[in-house]
């Protein structure tokens, strides 16, 4: 029995290699860092890696190994459609981005991680419908 438990102690962390922790930073630090309106937008993280998600309201994407699932609304307070971005962060650190003009489907189990704090020119030209 205890060389059970030791060798799923040792095999849980190849499985899933990469942490939410540290899928998250790679997001905020490699994708959001470099966004030219990373004070205004907001990142939402699926709780657990997928291997489906939902793109667009009209694509499925699957994928062999799990990845972690992220959405950037660019524009957050905007109606739909507006641009936003979906994040995949696969499990050897390899970050996936793509843009989209909807919000996913099924948000009710993102958690939000990260809200922009935009400069005061910037909540008045949002609030004007400028931006």
């Amino acid at each position: 029995m205890r060389w059970l438990i030791i060798a799923l102690v040792l095999l849980v962390p190849t499985v899933y290699g990469l942490s939410r922790a540290d899928a998250t930073t790679i997001v905020l630090t490699d994708v959001v860092e470099n966004s030219p309106n990373k004070n205004t937008l907001t990142v939402y993280r699926w709780p657990a890696p997928v291997f489906t998600a939902k793109e667009t309201h009209r694509e499925t994407l699957t994928f062999e190994d799990p990845v972690w699932y992220f959405w950037i609304d660019d524009q957050p307070g905007r109606q739909f459609a507006h641009s936003n971005r979906y994040v995949f962060v696969h499990q050897d650190g390899f970050v996936r981005v793509s843009g989209g003009n909807w919000q996913p489907e099924h948000m009710d189990n993102a958690e939000l991680v990260y809200v922009g704090q935009p400069r005061w020119w910037e909540r008045v030209f949002t609030f004007l419908g400028l931006l």
